[in-house]
């Protein structure tokens, strides 16, 4: 890269250089080229600037300078406008960059591969089976048992008569709500009916066993909403 300036005076503007034509003249990094009022320094007696590939706007006047610097880009290759490029220039190397690893393209493609499409399309069963893995509460204890909405629940009770289910109040809405709670039985009395009003999801009474384990069912009925269970052993 050349770079190129008046550094001493003011008469000349738009100062170029044509790099490919000064590369041959000059193999300095530095140059600077001072006119006496006849001719400048350091140009080769009968050649002028413009042999230099030096061109400007203005007439010089004594004691002016022009500096010319280049700066040496290494593992570049340097193209002039209007000179053309080499094609053995621009492919030496493309063996080499073939090998080279594209960080941005692996992410992108890992991006690709992994990410859950909006339409769902490569949703396998698996994410669906891990999505749907939740860890039941264990609950014991006595008094009220709060249980909460879509939620899995063991209950143990301790021997007191008196718990009670409470179920939360739901708003409706287009999703559903069910709650799973598996009682080992023991001494209690565990009131269904107060909690769900005595709605129910059959006509009969099951007899239980308290003494053995059952599953009890909450299913919110957004319709006239209210919750309904279910009892199985």
């Amino acid at each position: 890269m050349i770079i190129i300036a008046q550094t001493v005076g003011t008469s000349l503007s738009d100062l170029t250089v044509d790099e490919s034509v000064y590369k041959t003249k000059v193999a300095n990094t530095f140059e600077s080229f001072e006119y006496d009022g006849a001719d400048w320094s350091n140009v080769t007696p009968g050649e002028s600037l413009e042999d230099y590939g030096i061109s400007f706007t203005g007439t010089p006047v004594a004691n002016d300078v022009i500096s010319v610097a280049q700066e040496s880009l290494s593992g570049m290759w340097e193209f002039s406008a209007g000179k053309g490029i080499n094609q053995e220039k621009l492919n030496e190397n493309f063996a080499e960059l073939q090998q080279k690893s594209n960080t941005n393209e692996r992410n992108i493609n890992n991006l690709a591969n992994t990410a859950l499409l909006l339409d769902g399309r490569n949703l396998t069963s698996s994410i669906v089976e891990d999505f749907q893995k939740q860890t039941p509460n264990i609950i014991s204890g006595d008094g009220d048992i709060t249980l909460t909405d879509n939620s899995s629940n063991f209950l143990t009770l301790t021997g007191n008569n008196n718990n009670k289910i409470v179920l939360p109040t739901i708003t409706p809405d287009e999703y559903s709500h069910t709650i799973n709670l598996t009682v080992q039985g023991s001494v209690y009395s565990l009131d269904i009916n107060t909690a769900t009003g005595g709605h129910h999801l059959y006509n009969g009474q099951y007899t239980i066993d308290p003494t053995q384990t059952y599953n009890v069912l909450f299913i919110y009925n957004k319709i006239d909403g209210f919750w309904y269970y279910s009892i199985t052993q």
